[in-house]
């Protein structure tokens, strides 16, 4: 055998596309081009894609820096969503919750210490620094419950677009 027999064999060898990802040559029609990369870093399988997409949640490729590009189809199955997407930090739903919770029942009990300062007729100075005391003791509470509803309609914003189906565009089909 010659070294120029070799060189053809493995010529032929690497014209066999294969994903880049886990190396598998068999199920060529499943390949997709996501990127501007050529040659053997061209294809990869759309399963292995979201795989890593799903540890790295990059959209960039690493080599060509080309960005992949995504379609949506539709929604995730329902037995998908409770889970929350990388960009919510699940620790702070809970103190979140606690805040406006406490914030409700705070609010809850200045209107009955109202209503019954109303009831027992107390003089009008008593009121005046009822009222202000009740405003700036609820000031506080309130930044923090407004804050935290801010950031509880942001979550819920990120949760939501988590829900929508994505399939990985091939760039190398004709439009």
């Amino acid at each position: 055998m010659k070294a120029s027999d070799c060189v053809i064999q493995i010529d032929a060898i690497n014209d066999i596309p294969t994903c880049r990802i886990c190396l598998d040559d068999t199920g060529t029609s499943e390949l997709i081009s996501p990127c501007n990369c050529r040659g053997t870093m061209e294809f990869v399988h759309r399963e292995c894609l979201d795989k890593w997409y799903d540890v790295s949640g990059e959209t960039v490729c690493g080599t060509c820096l080309g960005e992949y590009e995504a379609e949506c189809i539709g929604l995730k199955p329902i037995s998908r969503w409770w889970n929350l997407p990388r960009e919510i930090d699940k620790t702070i739903i809970k103190p979140i919750l606690i805040v406006i919770s406490y914030f409700l029942l705070y609010t809850t009990l200045m209107i009955c210490c109202i209503l019954l300062a109303y009831k027992f007729r107390l003089p009008l100075w008593i009121k005046i620094i009822f009222f202000i005391y009740v405003g700036i003791s609820d000031l506080l509470p309130f930044c923090c419950a407004f804050g935290s509803c801010l950031l509880l309609l942001r979550i819920l914003t990120v949760w939501l677009q988590s829900l929508k189906a994505y399939r990985w565009k091939n760039k190398t089909q004709k439009k």
